[in-house]
């Protein structure tokens, strides 16, 4: 069998094992993503302030400000997805710049466990009253995570969690 057969059987094996697999080809989801609001954009992972679980697929992220909030919508749901468990990942080519294809990973109750990973599909600029009604939908208040504090602000209390 020459190279080229080979090759065409390999990806139709591919193709078919992806459908049969439940995992949708990223070509099924444009209604869903048409809907998302916002406009796509892309946002530098050192500048991440807060972010908060809207639901199993989707993230509200706060980079660098509050007044600078992104939608992410995964690729997958991600059961038991919690906001203090979340991390993020923008991959090689980027290098700290999370987009699209960039990745969300959740670790596991014991941290000795591998991190489940899910690549975003949408990665969309949000106005500040368009993140409140995605956190109202969601059943908000949502508590976010801040990073906790270093040094002296430590003992004042600055860095708690906002709700």
């Amino acid at each position: 069998m020459d190279k080229r057969k080979a090759s065409a059987i390999a990806a139709a094996l591919l193709i078919t094992g992806l459908g049969m697999s439940g995992i949708a080809p990223a070509t099924d989801r444009p209604a869903e993503l048409s809907s998302l609001p916002g406009k796509e954009a892309c946002f530098w992972m050192h500048s991440i302030f807060n972010w908060a679980v809207l639901d199993d697929s989707t993230l509200l992220v706060e980079a660098p400000t509050s007044q600078t909030p992104f939608l992410v919508k995964l690729f997958r749901p991600m059961p038991g997805m919690t906001t203090d468990r979340v991390g993020f990942d923008s991959g090689r080519p980027r290098a700290g710049l999370f987009c699209v294809n960039s990745y969300v990973f959740v670790r596991g109750p014991a941290r000795a466990a591998p991190p489940d990973y899910a690549p975003a599909i949408a990665v969309r600029a949000l106005t500040p009253v368009q993140a409140k009604e995605l956190l109202a939908k969601a059943g908000g208040p949502v508590v976010y995570r801040q990073p906790e504090p270093q040094g002296p602000a430590a003992s004042t209390g600055a860095g708690t969690g906002r709700q």
